[in-house]
């Protein structure tokens, strides 16, 4: 079987890896109790999910830039994909069950594990090659069975979740969190998901304290659904309130508070993996833990009491740690890092009006309806059944829509006449429109039923059937509704920020730019990413909608997404770096690293001096409050 378009994304819910640098020669990758060693040295591993699907190639490069900068050595792709990455045509092979002890899904399995494999021997990317991959994951999303089985040597168990410091490996085994969720993917009727950079570093700070050796974010860069790649009830934006965003900028403060973090880790690398440690536990969920060496020794002061500070004598001196919060001690004399002590910068986004060249105020639009007399009449693609088909196995996922129509001959003197009569279908998509007689709810009846995705987690989630099931039971009323095309050009804006079109005054659809399909949904989401590599610099941009509910495009217009404003709290003595993009002189944009040092005199509880030095210019004014 050829390799299709689901086919090849079925690696995002199949393989995943840890990569380094490449090394001229063969690496020899193992373990210990303590952590993954890189031959034979004992390592800590920070690392950051990125789906390089979702996002495109032109900003891989700069993703990457960013990622690095922080620390972080690893890719790794998943699901909150259609149909978990897996391609449907699975659902329909005879005897097919996925993801389980199923001879036919384990072949398929097989192949396809074998192809990946194969081709990543060929470009010798394996660390016993001289590459950078050192650690590869089949699969990940076992949880809601894996507490009956758990992991069969030589595989290594890991943890998944927000907080995984009392997560307790098997023995000889390093403690592994291959998923701390920076936030939460976000659902079609939902709220937008958001984890604070204290709480994440928090758990990042406990998983250390406690033996934890390696850690991945999930997400670090979530991204766009693009086209129909969502999984089921799940939104075009993946942003996941990751530190990189779903445009790929700065979310600050999250991202610098991170990078201080594991820059903290990193330098205490050795004593982590090296260190026989200590742990003191001192009432009301305060508790100290020492790692030591014959060199050197670090320490962890941690208070997971979520209202009150601590106050801890350790070694002659005091120590406030503030709740919810770890404090780290590179020397278990100075603290170095707090979690709860951000100084990092916070930057608020806005969205700016597209300021394309000689670009009119609003877009200028050609609409028309949804031509329904081919559906009427044959359909598209027909098939004739006896019986109602599962959507699955009808579309094979080729359209989100599929319909279903019959006719009847209905009479006066039948004992179902009425003058208002109501058609009730047992369904089990997302959406359904009804339309007899090609009105939108006389006896040719039509059923157009629409997906958002399939289920892509949980026992036995290819099982879960989607369409009509039926019966389809005649009791009817009218709506009248109509499936609308909409077409318009625009220029591209000016400048280099992500760009978004937003689509107010619609319903659910779909939209594409320049042919590039992206996913429509719910006013759940307003605002849309179109990358600037799907766009030309000339006239040419074409955006077509197809809506389902009629709506209104006049307010539809595209914007882009700058930092609006930049504020930070710091504290004593502490540099804080500080990057935005200014203008003082009128002249191009350009990108200022400033360094404000804070000094405060606690005993007059006044600010002593506030001095900011910027690089690019004479003076930038500063704002302080005490």
């Amino acid at each position: 079987m050829p390799l299709s378009y689901n086919f090849r994304f079925a690696i995002l819910f199949c393989f995943s890896v840890i990569l380094v640098n490449s090394y001229a020669n063969a690496i020899q990758v193992s373990h210990d109790g303590r952590s993954i060693t890189i031959d034979g040295k004992p390592r800590i591993l920070l690392s950051g999910s990125i789906h390089y699907p979702r996002s495109t190639p032109e900003m891989w490069p700069d993703l990457i830039k960013k990622t690095i900068r922080r620390s972080s050595n690893r890719s790794i792709c998943c699901a909150e994909w259609n149909y978990g990455g897996l391609p449907v045509w699975l659902h329909n092979l005879p005897g097919c069950q996925i993801r389980t002890a199923n001879d036919v899904f384990m072949n398929e399995m097989k192949n396809f594990t074998t192809m990946i494999v194969d081709m990543a021997k060929k470009e010798k990317l394996f660390a016993s090659q001289g590459g950078p991959i050192i650690i590869a994951q089949i699969e990940n999303e076992y949880g809601d069975v894996e507490w009956w089985y758990g992991a069969a040597d030589p595989m290594i168990n890991t943890c998944n979740g927000f907080y995984c410091d009392s997560f307790t490996p098997k023995p000889n085994y390093p403690k592994m969190w291959t998923e701390n969720w920076t936030g939460w993917f976000k659902s079609w009727g939902g709220l937008d998901p958001l984890r604070t950079a204290e709480d994440l570093s928090f758990a990042v700070a406990r998983f250390f304290q406690f033996g934890g050796t390696f850690q991945n974010y999930y997400m670090y860069h979530g991204g766009t659904n693009f086209g129909r790649t969502a999984a089921g009830y799940i939104t075009t934006s993946y942003d996941y309130n990751a530190p990189l965003d779903e445009y790929g900028t700065l979310n600050q403060p999250k991202w610098g508070h991170l990078k201080q973090l594991h820059e903290t880790l990193k330098s205490m690398e050795y004593t982590l993996t090296h260190g026989n440690i200590t742990t003191t536990d001192l009432g009301n969920y305060v508790s100290t833990t020492v790692y030591a060496t014959k060199e050197s020794s670090s320490c962890f002061f941690g208070n997971g009491n979520y209202k009150v500070d601590a106050n801890i004598t350790f070694r002659g001196t005091n120590y406030t740690v503030p709740a919810w919060s770890v404090s780290i001690l590179p020397d278990c004399k100075t603290e170095a890092y707090n979690t709860a002590k951000v100084n990092t910068q916070t930057t608020v986004k806005v969205k700016r009006p597209n300021k394309a060249e000689d670009e009119p105020e609003s877009l200028h639009w050609a609409w028309r309806p949804e031509n329904m007399d081919d559906t009427k009449i044959l359909g598209k693609g027909e098939v004739v059944a006896n019986h109602l088909m599962e959507q699955k196995e009808a579309a094979n996922d080729a359209s989100d829509y599929l319909w279903y129509m019959t006719s009847l001959d209905l009479k006066k003197e039948d004992p179902i006449w009425s003058n208002n009569m109501t058609l009730r279908i047992n369904g089990t998509g997302c959406i359904l429109h009804a339309y007899v007689n090609g009105e939108y709810i006389e006896t040719l009846i039509s059923l157009l039923s629409v997906t958002t995705g399939f289920s892509n987690y949980g026992g036995g989630y290819d099982l879960q059937p989607a369409g009509i099931l039926g019966p389809v039971v005649l009791i009817g009323k009218h709506v009248n509704k109509t499936m609308t095309w909409y077409k318009t050009t625009f220029k591209a804006p000016l400048g280099t920020d992500p760009v978004v079109v937003d689509l107010q005054g619609l319903n659910r659809g779909h939209a594409w730019s320049n042919k590039c399909a992206s996913n429509c949904g719910k006013p759940t989401q307003r605002w849309y990413h179109v990358p600037r590599s799907f766009m030309r610099d000339d006239d040419g941009n074409t955006l077509v909608l197809f809506e389902e509910f009629g709506g209104n495009p006049s307010l539809v217009n595209f914007q882009t997404i700058t930092v609006g404003t930049v504020c930070a709290n710091t504290y004593e003595s502490i540099h804080w770096n500080w990057h935005a993009k200014v203008d003082p002189f009128q002249q191009s944009n350009l990108l200022a690293l400033a360094t404000l040092k804070v000094v405060v005199d606690h005993s007059r509880k006044a600010l002593v001096m506030a001095q900011m030095h910027c690089p690019s210019f004479k003076s930038l004014a500063v704002e302080a409050v005490c």
